[in-house]
């Protein structure tokens, strides 16, 4: 998602009624420096970006992210012990949106779009490695009989880029029956091998 730094810590996704004004807060108190602010639509659906410098090689990122109807922060850097650890730190003061609340999401959304919006969400939160109750949430969601939730399936697998997600992206450009939601899936697949260091 971004250049700014060779690693990148977790992507949270803030919780009501955390928004962009906490995240600026916290950084200017800080004296963290803002290095970059854009509200275009950027690539990847985001559509807002305010970066600012924790310390040389070393940044918080918020972004907005309309798709899934959130927001979240995102720390990057050149080294992993110094992302790691501040990827910590602002995970304890955020507080943001847990991993089985996302997971509860997808399970007891009833309607089509709640699901829907729930599976994108659980992408866009998931961990840096393979989770294996989010894999089988995606799995389930693109064998569905609606090709809302398989598309938003297709989606969920956008920002984790998974290795493991290979085999389900395969299934789906191949045997899906909407002509879109294969060619999704074989617009993902090049980019996740890319991610995955695979030609």
């Amino acid at each position: 998602m971004t250049s700014w730094g060779e690693y990148q810590g977790n992507r949270w996704i803030l919780s009501e009624p955390h928004g962009e004004g906490e995240v600026a807060e916290f950084a200017e108190s800080a004296g963290f420096d803002k290095v970059r602010e854009t509200s275009a639509a950027l690539s990847e659906g985001v559509t807002r970006e305010a970066t600012w410098r924790i310390a040389p090689g070393l940044y918080l990122h918020y972004f907005e992210y309309p798709p899934a109807k959130a927001s979240f922060v995102l720390v990057s850097g050149n080294e992993r012990s110094e992302v790691d650890k501040f990827d910590n730190i602002v995970y304890r003061y955020f507080e943001p949106v847990e991993r089985q609340d996302l997971l509860r999401r997808v399970d007891h959304s009833e309607a089509t779009e709640d699901r829907a919006l729930a599976l994108r969400q659980l992408g866009l939160g998931a961990p840096n490695e393979a989770d294996p109750d989010i894999l089988a949430r995606v799995r389930q969601a693109v064998s569905d009989s609606d090709p809302r939730v398989r598309e938003a399936g297709v989606w969920s697998t956008f920002f984790p880029l998974w290795p493991e997600f290979g085999p389900i992206l395969e299934t789906v450009a191949v045997s899906d029956s909407k002509e879109e939601l294969r060619e999704l899936a074989r617009f993902l697949i090049p980019r996740m091998r890319a991610a995955d260091g695979n030609p």
